[in-house]
């Protein structure tokens, strides 16, 4: 199964925070729906769904003091020792061969990013998974874009989000978040273990 609703998902978490995604967070919606994506994908039981709605609950119901967890963590994260949302932050080479590679794979499937994101960011790395799973529905190019999304996580996304999630664990009000993350390292390496097959439906 494409696993573009999952993730869409966690793309949408990983944005600048929105009042209804906080609502959805903290009522239990947003656990909900993405442990039904996440189910569709034959991955089994996974703890970290019932962590994640566990932890949603217990969030804030102040938005101001959820965005503000965000900017302390996110927004001023110390690049090398907070938890960046910046791939290159977590990688021992130069942050400019890194930009450059991950903006490689957007070209190569036909993606653009522009100039006021950086492409290594987490919410577009994800961003970027969703589209190359929704595109594997094509019955003609299906498998190509699937071997892109493996490509894209084995050099990539999945090899960062276990520090990532470690370091948003170590911030307040930030646990939710790293669930998240978490869950997004857990699918990458489902997906990039995953054998070659036909298109997704």
């Amino acid at each position: 199964m494409a696993a573009g609703g999952a993730w869409a998902l966690l793309a949408v978490s990983f944005r600048y925070p929105r009042p209804d995604l906080h609502e959805s967070l903290r009522g239990g919606g947003f656990a909900a729906e993405l442990s039904l994506e996440m189910g569709k994908l034959g991955l089994g039981e996974l703890p970290e769904l019932s962590d994640l709605a566990r932890l949603s609950l217990d969030m804030t119901d102040r938005f101001d003091l959820f965005e503000s967890a965000y900017i302390d963590a996110l927004d001023l994260a110390d690049a090398k020792r907070g938890p960046s949302p910046y791939e290159a932050s977590y990688s021992p080479g130069q942050a400019a061969d890194v930009l450059l590679n991950v903006k490689r794979h957007y070209v190569e499937s036909g993606l653009n990013v522009g100039p006021a994101e950086r492409p290594d960011h987490v919410a577009v790395e994800l961003e970027f998974l969703a589209h190359l799973a929704n595109r594997q529905k094509d019955p003609t190019d299906g498998e190509s874009f699937r071997e892109a999304e493996r490509r894209f996580l084995t050099a990539h996304l999945a090899h960062w989000m276990p520090a990532f999630s470690e370091r948003l664990a170590e911030r307040p009000g930030m646990e939710v978040h790293a669930k998240l993350a978490a869950l997004a390292g857990i699918l990458g390496k489902a997906r990039a273990a995953a054998a070659p097959g036909p298109a997704e439906t």
